[in-house]
């Protein structure tokens, strides 16, 4: 279905034997899950923008750098709010458990996790930390703002968001119309007796 899809990341089985000369990992996990949050309306180029930041991050730390690269949430900046309907889409989301942040709180939050990663030499950031998948460097420290636990699949409830928020903003002048329908229909009843 196109609208209001289940939100099921994909779950990806782990081969946890380890490398001749590695030793096995503390607290290793069998599988990891993949999240697709991707919207359509940010377009082909930005997907493969993103995908080769995510790919860069792996090749980086693979060659020994430290390398921050938390997931941020989804923001209410300038370029997302331009659009009337992809603005609508962002603030209509806080009714289906995803929390759209304020420029400034998601720049705090971002900047805190980098800190950490840079701070902390047991993150996900450090190369010397093993990692159950290189996949798990984009997991360690999320600020996905609800997305991952949301019930739906982000990109099959953006337009019904959108429209729950038009509804909502329209709401007290529908209900004002209505009031005023009412006592204009009262009136006419009463002035004819």
């Amino acid at each position: 279905s196109r609208y209001l899809e289940k939100n099921e990341p994909l779950e990806v089985q782990l081969d946890m034997r380890p490398a001749e000369g590695v030793e096995p990992m503390k607290g290793e996990v069998s599988s990891v899950y993949l999240q697709d949050s991707y919207v359509w309306t940010q377009g082909n180029n930005y997907a493969m923008a993103k995908q080769l930041q995510r790919w860069r991050a792996l090749v980086a730390r693979a060659g020994g750098h430290v390398v921050s690269a938390n997931v941020g949430p989804a923001s209410l900046t300038h370029s997302v709010l331009h659009n009337r309907l992809v603005a609508a889409g962002m603030y209509g989301c806080q009714h289906f458990g995803v929390e759209p942040f304020e420029v400034d709180t998601a720049n705090y939050v971002m900047t805190a996790l980098l800190i950490h990663d840079l701070c902390c030499t047991t993150s996900a950031a450090h190369p010397s930390t093993p990692l159950a998948s290189p996949l798990m460097l984009f997991a360690e420290n999320s600020a996905h703002g609800g997305v991952w636990r949301a019930a739906y699949k982000t990109n099959s409830v953006t337009e019904v968001a959108a429209v729950v928020f038009l509804l909502s903003a329209v709401r007290p002048y529908i209900l004002g119309l209505l009031a005023g329908a009412a006592v204009y229909n009262n009136y006419q009843h009463y002035s004819r007796l």
